[in-house]
């Protein structure tokens, strides 16, 4: 089948929400048949979109319009927050470049210059698992490097937005539990404490002549468990099927989210469940940019990511993994220096 004829699945997860939020123990026959539809597009694409959610327009715009602000700040106001460029997957801003997520693009360079990363800026904040806290942090604070000359008219949005996808991802994890044939509570011990990061996202206008070939976002796959994402209405971003064909993931409606199997989750499953690599195009006209934001749900920094506790009757086709030790050596292998 060509790609031209196909899209990624919208679901309607808004059973699981209700079952979440009751703490069922058992699942209802609503939520058994949007299991069905989870496991399906999980195998087959690793990506679908999802209504349903409960997260409230104004919560995701108003998370949107703080993306926008924060990327339009004059380049000494980004600098004041910039992230460490030694501390992986820190927090605060990064340049265009500080990332290279397609492993294959590792030896480009231009017209002899460095090997350029990814043509995106970013901001990231997240929420550290309670045994990470700082001292005199309170547990469940975010971690960030909040832009002074904002305020709380950046900050709030984006704690609100965090949170909603975070109660969001708990829906899904016990959707997948019950897709996979186990309780619905399942994998929510290992996800109580969870380590988060809410990625922001700014792919600025490709001007320049010599990066007429460049790749915005090179094709990768997420390490964590899941992500969810918002986007604008540029598009560009492909996702590559179980065939191999690139599909496109645009945005699928203003009350959607995108949704992504992780590598985490994968490795979780046996491989059951799909990470996918996906890529962001340039987009159409050199003066279109695009904004985006990310939320990485990465479970308990002391989940046992183990094969065998789902599946345990099949061959592991990974051995057992930390969740702290995984996310810390994924993070460190795609960032790299980079100077403004």
């Amino acid at each position: 089948m060509s790609s031209a004829k196909r899209a990624l699945p919208v679901i309607d997860i808004e059973p699981l929400v209700s079952g979440s939020a009751s703490a069922s123990a058992v699942a209802s026959a609503h939520e058994e048949t949007t299991a069905r539809s989870l496991d399906s597009a999980s195998r087959e694409y690793g990506f679908f979109h999802i209504s349903g959610h409960g997260i409230a327009p104004s919560c995701i715009s108003g998370a949107m319009r703080a993306c926008g602000d924060f990327f339009h700040l004059p380049l000494e106001h980004k600098l004041l927050v910039r992230a460490d460029p030694d501390a992986g997957e820190g927090t605060g801003w990064e340049p265009s470049g500080a990332q290279k997520l397609d492993e294959s693009r590792l030896g480009e360079g231009i017209d002899g210059e460095q090997t350029m990363g990814d043509l995106k800026e970013s901001y990231i904040l997240g929420r550290p698992a309670t045994s990470q806290l700082p001292p005199g942090a309170k547990p469940g604070e975010l971690a960030a490097l909040w832009p002074t000359s904002l305020g709380a008219y950046f900050r709030d949005p984006l704690v609100q937005y965090h949170d909603e996808c975070w109660r969001v991802s708990v829906a899904l994890m016990r959707g997948w539990a019950i897709a996979l044939g186990k309780p619905p509570d399942f994998f929510l011990r290992d996800t109580s404490d969870p380590m988060t990061k809410l990625r922001l996202l700014y792919y600025p206008p490709v001007e320049d002549a010599r990066y007429a070939e460049a790749i915005g976002l090179g094709a990768h796959c997420d390490w964590g468990a899941l992500t969810l994402l918002t986007q604008d209405e540029v598009g560009g971003l492909e996702v590559c099927a179980a065939d191999g064909a690139w599909l496109p993931a645009n945005r699928a409606g203003s009350d959607t989210l995108l949704v992504n199997v992780g590598d985490m989750l994968q490795r979780w499953t046996n491989g059951h469940f799909r990470s996918s690599p996906h890529r962001l195009l340039k987009p159409a006209t050199a003066e279109a940019s695009r904004t985006s934001i990310a939320f990485f749900f990465n479970c308990n920094v002391d989940a046992n990511i183990d094969p065998r506790q789902v599946v345990p009757h099949e061959v592991p086709k990974w051995e057992p993994i930390l969740a702290e030790a995984y996310i810390v050596e994924r993070a460190t292998a795609t960032n790299q220096q980079s100077d403004v």
